[in-house]
């Protein structure tokens, strides 16, 4: 059955990367399809993806023309992400990426607390296996849900998560401030929440949990990369750029400096649970860690002050055992708490 798009314009644009999820796209496809509402407009951006995946999508444009797909040569998400907001016909926009998959009854209700007092609507999400079984859920808040604040009093209080498919984001929201996701980079997520809900005037908390995120081989944040630390430090540098050109409050300001220890703090645990070196991810590069140095003392929290000592005075294996041990106790911990 084709759907028709109503002359009453589109409400929802959903945004959707594609590059080498063909095993992962058609329950990516067939939850977005399942949504009743006529008029949403679903947004596949072909980023140069070299498997069947398009083809796949063509086969389910041909029945449903809420489909559009767009093509563009392979540079990563951030780009095919700005595209997609650059295309985007629907007052609101929602991400989704394209080995990951939607609840469509829970995002119908997300999508009916969108109202036109709202700059974000916030849900939760899920991990899963390919099979759909849940591995861990995000903490909901009971006693927050339906409260509208504005993002940089969420942002303050520490419960936002740099996940820019946990929200849907009022379209204008996005081309008024100009806010776009970085490129080039990997964990782009971390600049751009920090800097949209900035922002966001009213943003408000739902905890349904809509969202699905499939953890599956070979993906972005799985495979061990050099480069995800080094770019988060890189990441920590443009929001201090943000900071010192865009941002008037003072205590955002004050905020943004224990982000970027944050960020920097998980550049570190990036390198050491993939196995790679401390040493050799600032190998030949002083700067880099300087600023990470840096970045991680001036941060409000303790262990990141601590990290920034360890680091100045190069003890690489000390914060790398400390880390593996606090990360082997957390796991513990959320094991026990799913099996409940």
């Amino acid at each position: 059955m084709k759907w028709r798009k109503e002359k009453v314009g589109i409400d929802i644009t959903i945004i959707v990367p594609v590059y080498k999820v063909e095993q992962y796209i058609r329950a990516n496809a067939e939850s977005l399809i399942a949504l009743k509402n006529p008029n949403i407009e679903i947004l596949y951006i072909d980023d140069g993806s070299p498997d069947q995946s398009v083809a796949i999508l063509e086969e389910y444009q041909k029945t449903d023309n809420r489909i559009r797909i767009i093509r563009q040569q392979h540079h990563g998400a951030s780009v095919a992400r700005n595209r997609g907001i650059s295309e985007a016909r629907g007052k609101w926009i929602l991400f989704v990426d394209g080995d990951d998959w939607i609840d469509p009854t829970l995002t119908e209700e997300l999508i009916c607390e969108a109202n036109d007092e709202n700059d974000i609507v916030w849900g939760t999400y899920e991990e899963v296996d390919c099979t759909g079984k849940v591995e861990w859920q995000q903490e909901v808040f009971p006693c927050l849900r339906g409260v509208t604040r504005d993002g940089i009093t969420w942002m303050r209080e520490g419960k936002v998560a740099c996940m820019p498919w946990l929200y849907l984001f009022r379209t204008q929201l996005l081309r008024n401030s100009g806010v776009i996701f970085p490129e080039g980079f990997l964990h782009e997520d971390e600049e751009f929440i920090p800097e949209v809900f900035y922002y966001a005037k009213k943003v408000k908390y739902t905890g349904i949990p809509f969202y699905k995120y499939v953890i599956r081989p070979g993906s972005a944040m799985r495979t061990a990369d050099v480069n995800r630390a080094r770019d988060l430090i890189r990441i920590a540098e443009h929001i201090e750029r943000f900071a010192k050109e865009k941002v008037n409050h003072i205590e955002y300001k004050e905020f943004l400096k224990t982000e970027r220890g944050r960020i920097c703090a998980q550049a570190l645990h990036a390198a050491i649970l993939d196995d790679i070196s401390l040493q050799f991810v600032f190998k030949d590069n002083e700067e880099l860690r300087s600023i990470a140095i840096r970045y991680l003392v001036n941060s409000s929290r303790k262990r990141d002050k601590m990290a920034g000592m360890l680091l100045m005075f190069r003890m690489w294996g000390l914060y790398a055992k400390m880390y593996r041990w606090y990360s082997n106790r957390r796991n513990r911990k959320q094991k026990r708490k799913i099996s409940v």
